[in-house]
C-alpha cells in the first residue's frame, strides 16, 4: 500500500470538510467505554426494531401517512395521529423499500443520537466515567428503553428538546430567567 492510499483511507469527506479518521479514531480510544455501550445500544436497537411487533397506532400512522409519501403526511397535519415531521421524515426512509426502516428507522437514528448528544453535554460538566454513567441512566429507564424504536416519534420529540437544556446554563441570566425556563 502506497502513502497516498494510506492517506485517502485516513481521511473521509462529508460535504466538503474533511473528517478524519484520526479524530474519530481518538474520540473512541479516549472514550472505550462509551463506545464499547454505544455500539452494544446500537445493535440491541437494531435487533429491536425488527424484532418488536408493531403496535396499532404505528401500523394506523404507517399505513394513513407513511407509506403515502412525505408530501401526504405533510399536507394532513390535522388528520388525528399524525405526527407530522416524524412522518414525513419516515416517509424519506420509507423509499429504501424496508417498512420497518420506513417506520422506525427515525426513533433508530434519533436513539442513536441522543445517547451521544446526552454524552457530550454531560462531559461538559463530568470526566467521562461519569458522563457514561449519566448514558448507562438514561438508557436504563423502562420508559426510554421501551419507546427507544417504537415508530410514534418520541425520541425524535426528546431529541429535539435537548438541545434546549443548556440555555439556561449559558451566562449572564438571572434565575427567575432559569426557573422560567425549566418550569
Amino acid at each position: 500500500m502506497t502513502e497516498y492510499d494510506e492517506e485517502f483511507l485516513i481521511c473521509v469527506y462529508f460535504k466538503g470538510k474533511g473528517i478524519y479518521m484520526k479524530r474519530i479514531k481518538a474520540f473512541i480510544v479516549e472514550n472505550k467505554l462509551f463506545s464499547l455501550f454505544f455500539l452494544g445500544m446500537a445493535v440491541y436497537y437494531a435487533v429491536s426494531m425488527f424484532a418488536i411487533k408493531p403496535w396499532y397506532d404505528e401500523l394506523y400512522t404507517y399505513y394513513s401517512f407513511i407509506s403515502r409519501g412525505p408530501v401526504y403526511a405533510a399536507i394532513h397535519w390535522p388528520v388525528p395521529n399524525n405526527h407530522v415531521f416524524y412522518s414525513v421524515l419516515s416517509a424519506f426512509l420509507d423509499y429504501l423499500g424496508n417498512p420497518y426502516i420506513g417506520l422506525r428507522g427515525v426513533s433508530f437514528l434519533m436513539s442513536c443520537a441522543n445517547m451521544l448528544l446526552l454524552y457530550q453535554f454531560a462531559k461538559k460538566f463530568l470526566n467521562r466515567f461519569f458522563s457514561a454513567g449519566v448514558v448507562f441512566l438514561y438508557v436504563a429507564v423502562w420508559q426510554v428503553n421501551n419507546l427507544s424504536v417504537q415508530g410514534r416519534g418520541y425520541t425524535l420529540a426528546a431529541h429535539t428538546a435537548k438541545p434546549s437544556v443548556p440555555l439556561p446554563l449559558r451566562k449572564r441570566q438571572s434565575a427567575s430567567t432559569v426557573f422560567y425556563t425549566f418550569s
